[in-house]
């Protein structure tokens, strides 16, 4: 989960951003040290399951490959781009908030997900109720208030 947050928070350092005075040799040393645990944990997650059965079943592994593949050529990018003092703005930032995701470990998040998402239109109900509630109480208040 280490890798995880720190993708997250990357973007705190990463330019533009407010904490300016980080070099940027910080960040790419961060984002390698964090892209390469989860690629670890990638590999021994894939070696240690039925691989023909993952591969033909889940679509995380190539949801984590791509997104790996993408942050990589844009680290790439952005480090030869800054090296030569151009601006450049990493694209790939709302990607890694599928890392958590794509990997075995998210299975609990997804479910989490999964579970708000399959209680929200009771939620939704109980609210409009509730608003119902208030509206009709708030006229009955004003009407009965207005002579005073």
């Amino acid at each position: 989960w280490f890798a995880d947050v720190a993708l997250l928070i990357l973007p705190c350092i990463e330019r533009p951003a407010y904490f300016t005075s980080v070099p940027t040799w910080v960040a790419l040393i961060f984002e390698i040290l964090a892209l390469s645990i989860l690629l670890a944990s990638f590999i021994i997650s894939m070696h240690l399951q039925n691989k023909r059965k993952l591969l033909h079943e889940a679509v995380y592994p190539y949801v984590f490959s791509v997104v790996f593949i993408l942050s990589i050529i844009d680290m790439i990018i952005y480090y030869i781009l800054i090296s030569n003092t151009h601006r450049y703005i990493r694209w790939s930032r709302p990607l890694r908030v599928l890392f958590p995701f794509a990997l075995q470990t998210g299975q609990n998040i997804r479910r989490v997900i999964r579970n708000i998402l399959r209680t929200l239109p009771n939620i939704a109900n109980v609210m409009f109720l509730f608003l119902l509630s208030v509206l009709t109480f708030t006229l009955l208040g004003v009407g009965i208030l207005k002579n005073k």
